[in-house]
C-alpha cells in the first residue's frame, strides 16, 4: 500500500521536473552531444528519484524500492562516463585506457 507523504510528494515532482528539463534540452537540439548527454545523464536522475519516491510513499518498503533506487542512482557516472561527448574530453583521461597525452 502507498501512502503520498509530503517528502514522496515533493520528490515526484522533482523527478517530473528532471523529465520535463531533460526532454526540453534534448528537442532544442538533438544532434548536439553535450545535449544528449545531458539527457543520458538527467533520466537516471529523473527515475532514481521516482524510487526514492516509491520507497518513501511505501508503508513497508520492499527491497525491490531500495533495489531500484541504488540501481537506477547508479547509472548516472555509468551514462555519464560512457557518453562519447564527455569520455573522450580532457577531464576523463586515462579512466577509458587511453594513451593520449594531456596538453
Amino acid at each position: 500500500m502507498l501512502v503520498v507523504t509530503l517528502t514522496a510528494l515533493l520528490v515526484i515532482v522533482c523527478a517530473i521536473a528532471h523529465i520535463s528539463i531533460g526532454v526540453y534540452v534534448l528537442r532544442i537540439n538533438p544532434r548536439s552531444a553535450a545535449h544528449r548527454a545531458f539527457f543520458f545523464v538527467v533520466m537516471p536522475t529523473a527515475v532514481w528519484a521516482f524510487a526514492l519516491a516509491l520507497t518513501h510513499s511505501a508503508v513497508t518498503p520492499t527491497l525491490w524500492y531500495a533495489r531500484l533506487a541504488f540501481s537506477s542512482g547508479s547509472l548516472v557516472p555509468i551514462a555519464l562516463l560512457t557518453h562519447p561527448s564527455v569520455s573522450d574530453s580532457r577531464y576523463c583521461h586515462g579512466l577509458r585506457g587511453s594513451s593520449r597525452t594531456r596538453q
